[in-house]
């Protein structure tokens, strides 16, 4: 693991302390929007949607065109737009929970079986399977991609939290501030408000 930590700029009791937990390749190797999406539209049988999908990204990988938050934001409406919040939830508990499970990392199965309602879960991953998966684990909080309801389907984007769009959700937070990733790289707006950066 790699630690990077930054003076303190205020007296901050260790007590205060909060630990931030990225999601994908930090406690699962998942991707957990993506793999997620793929496999519910899978077992759906909404095959034309998983294509149109994967048609797009390669047109836009081919083209020199894709952009790695707005190419995102493109393909999670493509894939989520329309579909029914209970059914994302139920495909969660039938489903994807077991591969899931079956995907933790090292730190992932240390952080399962214990008490992390201190904790928070900071993840560009999409609301479901995101909320589900931090109630796993047990956290008392998540940050999240949030979606845009209506009638109980997926509408849109409402929040966007991917790579250094996670930043904006935590400047305000006056604890001292642990964060556990394994991409520095695209999330390096956060550096300056944690206090301590551990990349497993």
């Amino acid at each position: 693991m790699k630690i990077k930590e930054k003076p303190m700029l205020d007296v901050v009791s260790e007590n205060a302390e909060k630990h931030y937990y990225d999601l994908d390749g930090t406690l699962s190797t998942l991707n957990s929007t993506f793999d997620f999406a793929h496999g519910f539209l899978r077992y759906k049988k909404k095959y034309e949607r998983l294509f149109l999908g994967r048609a797009i990204a390669i047109f836009l990988i081919y083209t020199k065109k894709y952009h790695p938050s707005k190419s995102r934001r493109l393909l999670i409406n493509i894939y989520f737009k329309g579909q029914k919040k209970a059914d994302l939830e139920n495909y969660f508990e039938k489903v994807y929970c077991p591969k899931f499970m079956d995907s933790l990392t090292p730190l992932g199965h240390t952080l399962i079986g214990n008490s992390n309602s201190a904790d928070v879960l900071l993840t560009g991953c999409t609301e479901v399977p995101a909320r589900q998966i931090a109630a796993l684990f047990g956290f008392r909080k998540i940050i999240c991609t949030e979606f845009v309801f209506k009638k109980e389907k997926v509408r849109g984007i409402k929040t966007d939290t991917y790579g250094n769009f996670k930043a904006q959700f935590i400047i305000k937070e006056k604890e001292k501030m642990i964060y556990y990733t394994d991409d520095l790289a695209s999330e390096e707006d956060l550096i300056p408000y944690m206090d301590k950066i551990v990349e497993v």
